[in-house]
């Protein structure tokens, strides 16, 4: 996906010639919405151009650079961070939030959303009052910004 290599989309067709070329009749049709211009195409190929030379972040890395940020939201309140491994195994980690106290995960990530710029995060334990952020292609700097803004977000008294 276009998360793993930091590229603008996803979608690279490698394989036999004979099945690139039945990719490529596809031009009209219910396929030719889901083709990308060439601004697009022009991203994708300068972040596999880079996945290729440098290859993707390690685990070790990832769970360095997840530290500070795991500390900095443990400093707030109603919320405790901690470093998570992909579910599937992969080296891949994330950090795992849970929310307690006047908020639920679901607002908590409303909140994130509704602000310029939108944060987006992963969602799929919100039922659980769990916000996951996968910080594959966020820096430093920006993951200082989710902490101000979940900052904020828990000390905003419910209306």
């Amino acid at each position: 996906g276009a998360k793993a290599i930091e590229g603008p989309s996803a979608g690279l067709v490698v394989g036999k010639k004979e099945y690139i070329d039945w990719v490529r009749l596809q031009g009209k049709g219910i396929g030719r919405a889901m083709k990308i211009g060439k601004d697009n195409i022009l991203g994708f190929t300068q972040a596999v151009e880079e996945y290729l030379a440098h290859g993707s972040e390690s685990g070790a890395s990832m769970q360095e650079r997840l530290k500070p940020f795991v500390e900095a939201i443990n400093n707030l309140s109603d919320l405790t961070a901690k470093i998570v491994q992909d579910g599937a195994g992969r080296d891949i980690y994330r950090a795992s939030v849970k929310v307690d106290g006047r908020k639920t995960a679901k607002e908590v990530i409303q909140a994130l959303k509704a602000e310029s710029p939108a944060i987006y995060t992963r969602e799929y334990q919100a039922n659980n009052g769990i916000i996951e952020f996968d910080i594959r292609s966020v820096n430093q700097e920006e993951m200082n910004k989710i902490v101000q803004r979940l900052q904020e977000i828990m000390d905003t008294k419910e209306k």
